[in-house]
């Protein structure tokens, strides 16, 4: 047998299936149709982690910087240091030969080259040049207030009773002389014995604020 249907009895049936299906919301007019997935979290994540890539690698290029440049720097500081003692001792050595030829003997004249020397070799070494005789008596002072004649060898100069027993001595000290007159006070200390042979005839010192030759 055959059936037709007619358009009127499938209305019906065509508006129970529409009531069975689930209904949508209108659109909103103003709000966004959807929504796409936004890189741009993603782009702020993968900067952020690059910039702090970049700052630890630079933290440990600092620390890798200055690992190596405090060395360096206390080695060229100590090396500075050891020139200067060095060429300290050798101008010591320079009037101390000068030196011993005038002491032997010591004449009047032979005392006034010794004045002359202790002035010229302080021009040219920037300091202080002092001449004492064997008992540590000044017998030239390029610079200093005490009179010919003063001894020099007591316990608040160590460095003459060092270089009249026959050693050489060099230290950095304070000055509390130069410190009350507001004056570099640290000063590199070098003192040698005059020698004539195997006779000590005198000491010479030379000091040098150490702020002048560094």
């Amino acid at each position: 047998e055959i059936y037709t249907l007619s358009l009127h009895d499938a209305l019906p049936i065509s508006a129970q299936e529409a009531r069975r299906r689930p209904s949508r919301a209108a659109a909103h007019p103003h709000r966004a149709r959807c929504r796409l997935p936004s890189r741009r979290r993603g782009g702020v994540a993968a900067v952020s982690l690059r910039t702090r890539l970049l700052i630890a690698l630079g933290y440990v290029l600092l620390l890798a910087i200055v690992s190596l440049s405090v060395p360096l720097a206390l080695r060229f500081s100590a090396r500075v240091n050891a020139e200067v003692q060095a060429q300290a001792r050798a101008q010591a050595n320079l009037v101390e030969a000068a030196a011993a030829h005038l002491l032997t003997p010591l004449t009047a004249a032979n005392r006034r080259e010794l004045g002359v020397l202790a002035n010229s070799a302080s021009t040219s070494i920037i300091g202080r040049v002092t001449i004492v005789d064997h008992s540590g008596l000044v017998l030239a002072d390029s610079s200093g207030p005490a009179p010919i004649g003063t001894n020099f060898a007591t316990s608040g100069r160590p460095e003459f009773k060092y270089a009249l027993a026959g050693g050489t001595y060099q230290k950095e000290r304070r000055s509390t002389t130069l410190a009350q007159e507001h004056r570099a006070s640290v000063l590199l200390v070098t003192a040698l014995p005059i020698r004539n042979g195997s006779t000590i005839l005198g000491a010479v010192r030379i000091t040098q604020a150490v702020s002048a030759i560094h």
